[in-house]
């Protein structure tokens, strides 16, 4: 949109292979409305909650607050917001559709909802059945992320004791697929720290903008889905008073 003199929309691939739109930029990770853990935000005892399948790890992407090296980002958070909407203004809506955008309003501040999937159907993967004679970490082919070893035993995938269970029978179907997020220097983040990690970091974000059609219920539902991402800065820890 714009030309050459405004904003533009680079795509991967060209003609009928194009299938996502992957876009960028710095951002903090607001701490409220966080479900980066490990388990994301599943409840097995609330009632209207999902399968441990369906979950999805979430967080909400905000203008990074107060950096020295990284606030300049902040006066791109305006365009980046004006260039989602812009984007999902592209897909016609049918007669008496809503729109679920990715872009979102909490506690008064913008902010873009990031997504990603937890499990992956088996039927989705290449994976092999674990070979129990392999190291797990010298299995991975080279350039894959280091990551990958996690999806070959989900007896190791940190959940508290009461999602065992739950974990166990999503296993029978799904492989886990890890948050691709890594530090400055290209390692993978374990995932047991991925709350003290990610929780009210600044982060650069790479994810594709996907859309679909919730006929049944006239939605046209927008999700920004994480393709990798690097940790910049962690949140500094508050000093604590040694006489509390």
């Amino acid at each position: 949109m714009g030309g050459s003199s405004g904003n533009i929309a680079v795509v991967k691939g060209s003609g009928e292979d194009i299938v996502e739109m992957i876009l960028s930029g710095i951002f903090e990770i607001d701490c409220q409305a966080f479900f980066m853990g490990p388990e994301g935000g599943f409840f097995p005892s609330n009632a209207y909650n999902k399968e441990f399948v369906d979950m999805k790890l979430s967080c909400n992407l905000i203008a990074v607050q107060r950096n020295s090296i990284y606030g300049a980002s902040q006066q791109d958070f305006p365009a980046i917001m004006a260039s989602l909407w812009a984007l999902e203004k592209l897909i016609p809506l049918r007669k008496g559709e809503t729109v679920l955008s990715c872009v979102r309003e909490n506690r008064g501040q913008a902010c873009i909802r990031l997504n990603h999937m937890l499990f992956i159907h088996n039927s989705e993967t290449n994976l092999q059945p674990k070979n129990t004679d392999t190291d797990p970490e010298t299995a991975v082919d080279d350039g894959e992320m280091k990551s990958l070893a996690w999806k070959l035993d989900a007896d190791v995938w940190p959940v508290q004791e009461r999602l065992r269970g739950a974990l166990a029978q999503a296993a029978e179907t799904h492989v886990i697929s890890p948050l691709p997020v890594f530090d400055l220097d290209g390692e993978s983040i374990d995932p047991s720290d991925y709350i003290c990690k990610l929780s009210g970091a600044i982060v650069c974000v790479h994810f594709a903008l996907v859309h679909y059609s919730i006929g049944s219920d006239k939605k046209s539902v927008f999700m920004a889905v994480v393709h990798d991402m690097v940790i910049l800065r962690e949140l500094v820890a508050a000093p604590v008073n040694p006489l509390k």
